[in-house]
């Protein structure tokens, strides 16, 4: 998992947390962390290089904001040059959806709920 990105929302508190720490456990050596605590994904990033984690990149962002969920995308693709996985944890799935739409989903596809 040595150059593999995973991207993770919501990863300031909760689920996220707990995800990005056993991300960095199960050998992911590049993260993105994105929430709107800024504070608190510092402190996430701090733990999750202690658990492994080479590379962590905090993103304060609104996800509720369709533009800002791009714009996370963007920054951690150009960021780390590419991006392999995502964790949506922050709780907007709608805007998630729209946002996969947006990125590259196949067709129609990724609509059908």
């Amino acid at each position: 998992m040595e150059n593999k990105v995973c991207l993770i929302t919501g990863a300031s508190r909760g689920i996220g947390v707990g995800i990005a720490e056993c991300m960095s456990r199960a050998g992911w050596k590049r993260l993105a962390l994105v929430a709107r605590n800024g504070e608190n994904l510092e402190k996430v990033a701090a733990a999750c290089k202690e658990l492994g984690a080479k590379e962590v990149l905090t993103l304060a962002k609104d996800l509720s904001d369709l533009e800002a969920c791009v714009q996370a995308v963007q920054e951690t693709a150009k960021h780390f040059g590419s991006m392999l996985f995502m964790f949506g944890c922050s709780g907007y799935s709608l805007v998630q959806l729209e946002l996969n739409c947006r990125i590259g989903c196949p067709g129609q596809q990724c609509r059908q709920v």
